[in-house]
Order: C-alpha cells, then structure tokens, then sequence
C-alpha cells in the first residue's frame, strides 16, 4: 500500500507503539534522507550496540530512495515514518515527536549515514539521568568540541586531556542522546532545515540551565553527514546570519556580516554578499525560507 503526498506516492506507515516489543528507555531515530545502504548498516549497528526500538523518519524527496528505505526498516524490523514531504532535519524530528505515541523517556537522534562506535549504556543513561542535563553528545574521531559565537557560527576545537565525562556548549554529532520531554518543550528551529546547523537547540537548552556532557563512553567516527557540498556550504552561511541575529540581535547580526566579509578578500567569493543582503532583508528567516528562493 501506498499514500499520496505532493503528487508522489510514498509508502504507508502506522502509528508506532510499543507493543509486542521489549522495553527500552531509548527511541532510536533514524533521519534518512538519500543512502539506503547507509541506513542498513546504521540499523544494524544500533541494534547491536543499543538494542532499542528503531524508526527510520524518511525525508526523502525521491519515491524509489524512499521505496528502499521502506523495505530496508521492513526487512530490518525497524518502524517506518515518512514525513509529508523534504521538511528538513529538525522538523523531522518534530513530526515523529507528533506522530508517534508511548514515546520513550530518552531518544537517540542518529543521521543515516551515523558510524557508532561505542555506546556503554549504563554510562551513558547514568549520565543524562542527571536533572540538569539535557543531553548526551559522543566523542568524534577528533576528539574535538563545538563551540558556537555570533561571529564565528558553530565551530570546533581539539579537547585537552580531561575527565571521561564533561559539559560542552554545543552537542554536535551524527548521533546524540536527548530527554524527550526536553526536546518536545524546546522543539527544533524548523528555520535551519539542515543537519549540522540544528546545533542551535543546544543554546536555547543552555539558556533555559540545562547541560550537555560529552563522554568517552559515547563514541562515533563521523561528527558530519554526507551531504553535497555546495549545499551545505550556503545552508551554513544563510543559517549562520539567522543564528547570529536570533541570539544576538542586530549585533549579532552586524558581527557575522563582518566576519563574512571579510572573508571574502581571502576566498575572493564575493557571491557572499549575496548572502548577507538576503539576511538583512528578511530578518527571522533561515535557509528554509532561502531554499524556497534558491530551488523555487
């Protein structure tokens, strides 16, 4: 069976529930977008490392990429949800928090392409079962934590020699632990459509007291998904002006401008002015609202 959306024909998925499955506190959600084979290995390694239920929330813009994933989560017993259309990272993580019922207290955000490598879960559930702390970001093969400032959007740093477990600003990764209730209370900036710039969750959780720790015990080889290049190249400097602005208003905003162009003389990329004029003149807009402009 099959349903309609937007003139494509997507396959059919029922409202997910617990039943007739072991009890975990963890939700595993999968985000696909364009690799099946990707999405295989994924489903098999979580079910290997964590053993919680698995969805795979297909965001696909492609009947026959979405087709595959259907029959992959079929074949693997995983659920399947498929959004109404390409709504983007963080909004499609706010229509599985929508659509499914008996959620599990803690959820494992995963890309499709996310390599686990380490997930001690005792550790793991230890750590976020703190009150103040809303998530749980893992260690990447760098060893590095993101940090975010208006001028410099989300970036990233070599750690120094430190404890097991420590607080970060930032939870950036292909995989990442959240509260539940944490997440439904805060929600996804639809606005930033893409992975990576969903970062932005994490400030609004520090500004309302809540912690992210990053453990060794929690370990993944790829802190970035697969993605086209140039895409992800405007996405980050469309979202990084929004960002600015969002949380720090026009000063923010003025110190991103700068910052951008000022690059300009290095790369010599003066398309980037583009940019930043698009910013300036729809203010509260990220690159959801440009891709309409960009793709029409």
């Amino acid at each position: 069976m099959t349903t309609q959306s937007g003139g494509k024909h997507w396959p059919t998925h029922e409202r997910i529930s617990q039943v007739g499955e072991a009890k975990s506190y963890i939700d595993a959600i999968i985000v696909h977008f364009n690799n099946p084979k990707q999405l295989t290995e994924t489903i098999n390694v979580i079910r290997a490392r964590v053993g919680s239920r698995v969805t795979v929330v297909d965001n696909s813009d492609d009947v026959e990429l979405a087709s595959a994933a259907y029959a992959i989560a079929t074949r693997l017993g995983a659920h399947y949800l498929a959004t109404p259309t390409n709504l983007g990272w963080g909004a499609s993580i706010n229509y599985w928090l929508s659509e499914v019922v008996d959620q599990r207290p803690l959820m494992l955000v995963l890309a499709h392409d996310a390599k686990l490598k380490r997930f001690e879960e005792q550790v793991v559930i230890s750590e976020i079962s703190n009150k103040s702390v809303f998530a749980v970001s893992p260690e990447n093969a760098e060893q590095s934590t993101c940090y975010y400032s208006h001028s410099r959007f989300f970036w990233f740093s070599k750690n120094k020699p430190r404890k097991s477990s420590y607080e970060v600003p930032v939870g950036h990764s292909t995989a990442i632990l959240f509260k539940t209730e944490k997440v439904k209370f805060l929600l996804f900036d639809e606005e930033f459509f893409i992975y990576g710039c969903e970062s932005e969750i994490f400030l609004r959780a520090g500004g309302v007291g809540l912690k992210t720790i990053q453990t060794t015990s929690f370990q993944v080889r790829n802190p970035s998904t697969d993605s086209e290049r140039r895409f992800v190249r405007t996405a980050f400097l469309v979202n990084s002006l929004y960002c600015a602005s969002k949380h720090g208003g026009v000063c923010g905003l003025i110190s991103r401008s700068i910052r951008i162009g000022f690059s300009i003389f290095r790369d010599a990329r003066v398309e980037k002015l583009r940019f930043i004029i698009w910013a300036w003149k729809n203010p509260g807009k990220g690159f959801r609202t440009y891709r309409k402009t960009w793709f029409g």
